[in-house]
């Protein structure tokens, strides 16, 4: 029989649902036993769930909340919920990252879109040369057989098109 998969809860990131904690959303924080993890957010286990649509100012049951963290290998760990009143996690031998790690994780994150950026690039640049190419050879094809000349064309050097933004033209001049 198959494993009934329930609903997912939903993770607060929001300051006042994480700093009971002692941290924010995406700080690194150092566990006791040296890894380093990324703070992805706040769940609550319990009946009572956040609404900031119906109560924006109502206070969090935080008997049930649940710090969730990442580790580099991509796992999510959820703490165990703690004993009312919450005290910092410094107490347990977490503690919060310095900001050097913090500015390192950030410029990999960069490093990694702009690499990502650049091939796409790459990659529109060549599919241009190709069509410039394809529609010279046309031209130098129907020139080769006796009828009139084409018209000249002219390379296309234009900007890759957004999402729902068409290609300008075939770069035809007159």
């Amino acid at each position: 029989m198959p494993k009934k998969k329930g609903k997912k809860k939903k993770v607060w990131k929001e300051p006042q649902y994480v700093a009971p904690f002692g941290f924010r959303a995406d700080d690194m924080v150092i566990t006791p036993l040296g890894v380093v993890v990324t703070v992805m957010g706040t769940r609550f286990d319990g009946p009572w769930q956040p609404d900031p649509k119906k109560a924006p100012d109502a206070e969090p049951d935080f008997s049930n909340a649940r710090l969730i963290m990442r580790y580099p290998n991509g796992y999510e760990h959820v703490l165990a919920p703690r004993p009312l009143p919450l005290e910092p996690l410094t107490v347990f031998g977490y503690k919060r990252a310095g900001e050097a790690l913090h500015v390192l994780r950030d410029v990999e994150g960069w490093k990694t879109e702009r690499a990502k950026m650049e091939k796409e690039w790459e990659r529109h640049e060549m599919t241009m040369r190709l069509r410039t190419e394809a529609l010279n050879l046309e031209g130098t094809a129907r020139k080769g057989k006796g009828g009139k000349s084409p018209k000249k064309l002219r390379p296309v050097t234009a900007a890759p098109a957004g999402p729902g933004q068409a290609v300008g033209g075939r770069g035809v001049t007159k």
